[in-house]
């Protein structure tokens, strides 16, 4: 078995539904009642979040004594973590993970065009791009409101609303591919590695991370379950999970290597990181702030600020994230790890030697791969009879667009929405 909590090839608008859905009440919302809710919760939550930020800041500072974080800042966290600890105010998980990602994604080679599947935001790609020679050809997502709050770093050519699985983009055009964050979303990840083995040129790179295992059994509330022996409730509360906010976990470890070597891949980098101790604690901040990897709710911001308790927060956050840092490589062989990273070249394929320009690559359409005709507002397929749509000057190459219901009302509900600053 590949994956745990597998979608299925059924389920491939899965996602779209859960975005859909009341379960946005969750993770986004503007009325008043939601406001209300979340602000007395997260006002219930402030003495136990800075009593355990207290608690493990002091533990894991004695045994980390030579990475001390200055006394009024984070000044002595790593530069790639400390990008993401103001919008993660009061929690390690996603500074942790994401300075990690940033570290590891910027020591690759890069070849233009680049694509990157699961653009989200654009913060993480800003920022890996920032002060490069390179630019981000394709920008593409899923979701229309993260690619609206993407653009606004400008920091790439081309933004696409598109699933992974099925890319608009002719054979052997890309140099390299990036993703960060979104194989665990992807219902057969087998698919999405024969769609980029497709697009990439002969020599072209495909670099991403992918959730394991470790990223569900190394939470507190798992490894409390598992302690008490209650197997079978930790590994129903574990299929709930991933089955609301669609996902699956990488149970082979192997998994890229076998299916890369079939489809003529090579692994140039495989890297193991976040050990159980860092998944532990970082779970434990995530259930403090009442979220799950989405950035510091306002109303605990709103109170973080009000009580002056910013500095004292981040200087502790600062001395876990340090050791987190510090310590990952080691535990990660003893304890085990919940993300993998991979860096695979594409060594076969190839063979038709086309070359476009970056801004002259054309599309095709992602169910047939058939070249698509341009409209004035929209791209159609004439093999299909498919249009597809473009808003904001951004084309929706959704091929199963109409099965979703709600589609429609929801791009044209964010049309008219300010986009937010940072979403994932």
């Amino acid at each position: 078995m590949e994956a745990f909590g597998n979608l299925g090839s059924g389920e491939k608008n899965r996602y779209w539904r859960m975005r859909l859905s009341e379960v946005n009440f969750l993770i986004g919302g503007q009325g008043l009642l939601y406001r209300l809710c979340w602000g007395i919760l997260t006002l219930i939550m402030l003495p136990p979040l800075i009593l355990f930020a207290k608690y493990y800041a002091m533990k894991l500072s004695t045994r980390n004594k030579n990475n001390k974080v200055k006394k009024t800042n984070n000044e002595g966290v790593p530069v790639p973590y400390r990008y993401f600890m103001d919008i993660y105010t009061g929690c390690v998980y996603s500074p942790f993970i994401k300075g990690r990602e940033l570290e590891l994604f910027k020591k690759c080679s890069m070849q233009e065009p680049i694509l990157e599947l699961a653009l989200g935001d654009g913060y993480f790609s800003s920022l890996l791009f920032k002060l490069s020679d390179k630019k981000l050809t394709y920008g593409a997502d899923l979701i229309y409101g993260t690619l609206k709050s993407a653009m606004r770093y400008n920091h790439c050519d081309n933004y696409i609303i598109m699933d992974a699985a099925q890319i608009p983009l002719p054979d052997n055009c890309i140099g390299t591919v990036i993703m960060n964050n979104l194989m665990h979303h992807i219902p057969d990840r087998s698919l999405v590695l024969k769609e980029v083995n497709r697009v990439l040129k002969r020599g072209g790179r495909f670099i991403f991370t992918e959730n394991t295992m470790g990223w569900g059994v190394f939470s507190w509330e798992q490894l409390l379950l598992r302690k008490l022996r209650l197997h079978k409730f930790a590994d129903y509360i574990l299929k709930l999970s991933l089955k609301l906010y669609a996902q699956s976990l990488l149970s082979d470890e192997d998994f890229y290597e076998k299916k890369g070597s079939e489809m003529k891949f090579k692994v140039i980098q495989k890297v193991n990181f976040v050990s159980k101790t860092a998944m532990y604690i970082g779970s434990i901040f995530e259930f403090l702030n009442l979220k799950l990897g989405h950035p510091t709710r306002r109303e605990m911001l709103a109170w973080i600020n009000l009580f002056n308790l910013r500095n004292m927060l981040d200087r502790h956050m600062g001395e876990i994230i340090n050791y987190c840092h510090s310590k990952d490589e080691e535990l990660v062989r003893t304890e085990g790890y919940a993300f993998q990273f991979f860096d695979l070249e594409k060594t076969g394929g190839g063979d038709l030697d086309v070359k476009y320009e970056n801004s002259a690559i054309p599309y095709v359409c992602p169910k047939c791969k058939e070249l698509l005709n341009k409209a004035a507002d929209s791209f159609v397929c004439s093999y299909c009879g498919i249009e597809y749509p473009v808003v904001d000057k951004i084309p929706i190459f959704i091929a199963y667009r109409n099965q979703i219901e709600g589609f429609s009302s929801y791009i044209e509900k964010k049309k008219n929405e300010k986009c937010e600053e940072f979403i994932t």
